[in-house]
Formats: structure tokens, sequence, C-alpha cells
């Protein structure tokens, strides 16, 4: 049981860490803080340099972990 609390903790702690992340970004964009200029390596690799997209797939990760522990574990 603690392994799931463990999971369950740590997925909820890296969605609100992604969503935090997100918000900040949106705040200093709308400040013009951030430029809309995408750099090169980001512009080469938009997808494998999102941090939004990183942070679904540890998420997804962790939920499916915490699905197969459940499920190996009943049996």
């Amino acid at each position: 049981m603690a392994v799931i609390t463990f999971f369950t903790i740590a997925a909820i702690v890296l969605l609100a860490l992604s969503i935090i992340g997100t918000l900040v970004v949106m705040r200093r964009t709308a400040a013009g803080k951030e430029k809309d200029e995408l750099s090169g390596p980001v512009r080469r690799h938009p997808y494998a340099l999102n941090p939004v997209i990183w942070m679904y797939i540890a998420a997804g990760v962790a939920f499916l972990a915490i699905i197969l522990i459940v499920w190996f574990g009943g049996r």
C-alpha cells in the first residue's frame, strides 16, 4: 500500500509542477517578459523539448505503474 501512496503523491506533485510552470510562462508571456521567438534547438525538436509534454508522459507512466502494481498485487 505504501508504494501506491508514493506513486500517487509523486504523480500529483508532477502534475502540480507542470501546471505551475505553465502558468508562470503564461504570465511572463502576457507581461511581455518572455519573447515568443523559439531558439534553434526548440525549433528543430518542438515536442522533445516541451516540458508540459514530458510531465504528461511522466504522469502517464506513474499511473500505469500504479495500475500494474494493483493488478499484480491482487493475484
